[in-house]
């Protein structure tokens, strides 16, 4: 019996133990320590600046439209575009194609991505998970049969914003072009090939297409030596142009003026080539042929000999 009030108190004295013991739900903050909600969200990510806060600030409040275009007081926004190509490659007369390795350089201005600059940071360049939030236009290479984006060691694209909403973005395809090739004259004829842009889906009304004329002035290849020394081709020279392509499909309802970036290049074959990969061997093989006639047709082992080469 005595044990078991022993047990009894020992208990009693625990539990009051135990409920004298303060316990709080609320985490300790320094005195100095502001817990509200919005100065937490005002305070800019450590893993980025102030200026890539405001541009997620405004892209999370949904006041940015991705479907939308950005606008131009009612008049088509314009798109100035640059080239700049690393090589010519792979000119197929079987085929009927050619591929171009090229970095795009567009430019725009899109007013509801304005912010305030700090200090002498007028630019920012926007990591990856923002590119895709914000409005690109939709060019693609008109007769390309396959193009992908380069991406090593990363995807080889980049978006830089200026405080005035104005935008370049730029990136590194390469692109195999159809090029309806005239070999009339063959081998001593001369190519045209195109490279041309257009929007998919805006026309004149909405979007219109420009050269950045002050990037070509220069030169159009980062490295002319690669395209003087392509092996069956010499560049005679290249043309930029700008024209308005019309557009009338009512059966998939695809109506309007489209607005076109377009280069053409002036390709000239190198006959010693030809010469030496297709004249030259034949006549060889006819030249030996023909020495056959002048061996004795008793000389039997001779004139296998000379059947086999």
């Amino acid at each position: 019996m005595r044990n078991v009030l022993n047990h009894v108190v020992i208990v009693v004295l625990l539990k009051e133990m135990v409920t004298s013991i303060p316990i709080s739900n609320e985490r300790e903050y320094p005195a100095d320590t502001d817990r509200s909600i919005e100065t937490y969200a005002s305070r800019s990510d450590r893993h980025g600046t102030g200026l890539t806060a405001q541009i997620e600030e405004l892209l999370n409040d949904h006041a940015y439209e991705l479907s939308i275009r950005p606008d131009n007081e009612g008049k088509p926004m314009e798109v100035t575009l640059a080239l700049m190509i690393e090589s010519i490659t792979d000119i197929s007369e079987k085929n009927m194609d050619l591929t171009f390795t090229l970095c795009m350089h567009e430019n725009w201005v899109d007013p509801r991505l304005t912010f305030a600059a700090e200090g002498k940071n007028t630019s920012i360049v926007l990591p990856s998970r923002l590119v895709d939030k914000i409005w690109v236009p939709d060019l693609y290479v008109v007769g390309s049969k396959k193009s992908f984006l380069h991406s090593t060691s990363v995807d080889n694209l980049v978006l830089r914003l200026f405080s005035n909403g104005e935008i370049w973005y730029s990136f590194k395809i390469t692109t195999t072009v159809t090029c309806q090739m005239n070999l009339y004259n063959f081998p001593l004829d001369t190519e045209k090939c195109y490279l041309t842009f257009q929007s998919l889906g805006y026309n004149t009304e909405e979007m219109t297409l420009q050269w950045n004329i002050r990037n070509h002035k220069t030169g159009l290849f980062m490295d002319a030596r690669l395209v003087e020394s392509m092996p069956k081709f010499r560049l005679v020279h290249h043309k930029f142009s700008t024209k308005n392509r019309t557009i009338d499909d009512e059966s998939t309802r695809v109506l309007g003026v489209r607005s076109q970036l377009q280069v053409s290049f002036e390709l000239e074959r190198y006959l010693i080539s030809v010469f030496f990969q297709s004249y030259f061997p034949a006549m060889i093989m006819v030249v030996l042929a023909g020495l056959g006639m002048w061996i004795d047709p008793k000389s039997v082992p001779a004139r296998v000999a000379m059947g086999m080469l």
